[in-house]
């Protein structure tokens, strides 16, 4: 079991709208240690949080070394909460939140 703290003020990740997320609150997750695909900026983990199984993106904050990277990331952010739930083709963002080395996006995961 992994637990995780939010600071998301540290490195603000908050994009407009905003619906309170995971990032503030404590995460308590189990890393099945399953990497089910590599992003830009780090891999993409199956999770369990509360039972269910989610999709994590990593991110390492090594790995945002530009305001340029910060900015896509917050517009990453920002489309997805616009989005959520207005198709059935989009993976849903379920939250985000962050530990002192990654930025974590949590999807649901839908094999396949």
């Amino acid at each position: 079991m992994t637990s995780i703290v939010n600071h998301s003020h540290q490195l603000s990740l908050t994009a407009e709208p905003t619906k309170p997320t995971l990032s503030h609150k404590v995460i308590e997750y189990q890393r099945p240690g399953v990497k089910i695909a590599n992003g830009k900026y780090g891999p993409i983990e199956l999770i369990i949080y509360q039972k269910e199984i989610y999709a994590l993106k990593r991110v390492q904050k090594q790995m945002i070394n530009h305001p340029k990277k910060i900015n896509n990331l917050k517009g990453e952010r920002y489309i997805l909460e616009l989005l959520k739930g207005s198709s059935p083709f989009i993976v849903e963002l379920q939250g985000t939140f962050q530990d002192k080395e990654t930025l974590n996006f949590m999807f649901d995961y839908h094999p396949g």
